[in-house]
């Protein structure tokens, strides 16, 4: 179960602590132009949990995207027993080998366009290398790329929460009908 200190504010890694922003080269970052014109984007939500150090000792729950959500990963099976049942694609197949190679893996699942994990961190390495080595491997065996640039990811903070995420996985097949990642 995960321990009672879920991580420590950190400044050092590019955020600033407690919720000011990015700090060191991403503010420093100009605003991108096309033309003479600056584009309307939305103002996005900063993904990650302000002044949380991300290479802390705790467990996190992940959810990882094929690129444009497309549906490569696998299928769900409704069974006579109306339970669901996840039968994995090739690409699958080495998306899991490449899952359970991973360091920390408690609880995960390959839905047809995304995956879901909950990861118990203990190397003091950041999230973002772990994501990045396993999207990078399976890349590199597929030969072309079919993540989404980022990942999901929430800080677990107590046994409740754990559970909750751990119960979201293990149900994700049988609601995949009403999944928001569903096509």
């Amino acid at each position: 179960m995960p321990p009672g200190n879920m991580g420590k504010p950190r400044s050092d890694q590019g955020i600033a602590p407690y919720g000011r922003g990015p700090v060191g080269r991403h503010a420093l970052m100009p605003p991108i132009r096309g033309g003479d014109q600056m584009n309307d984007y939305p103002n996005r939500k900063w993904p990650r949990l302000r002044g949380y150090d991300y290479s802390s000792e705790g467990f996190y729950f992940l959810t990882i995207c094929t690129e444009g959500r497309k549906c490569l990963l696998s299928t769900v099976v409704q069974t006579e027993n109306s339970a669901a049942v996840v039968k994995l694609s090739k690409y699958g197949e080495i998306a899991e080998s490449y899952l359970l190679s991973m360091e920390g893996i408690d609880k995960y699942v390959i839905m047809p366009n995304h995956i879901h994990l909950i990861l118990h961190k203990t190397n003091g390495k950041p999230i973002t290398s772990d994501v990045r080595s396993f999207k990078g491997l399976v890349t590199k065996k597929l030969g072309k790329s079919i993540w989404q640039d980022y990942y999901f990811d929430h800080v677990i903070r107590d046994k409740e929460d754990y559970l909750t995420k751990w119960n979201y996985i293990e149900n994700n097949p049988a609601k995949w009908i009403d999944d928001e990642y569903h096509p």
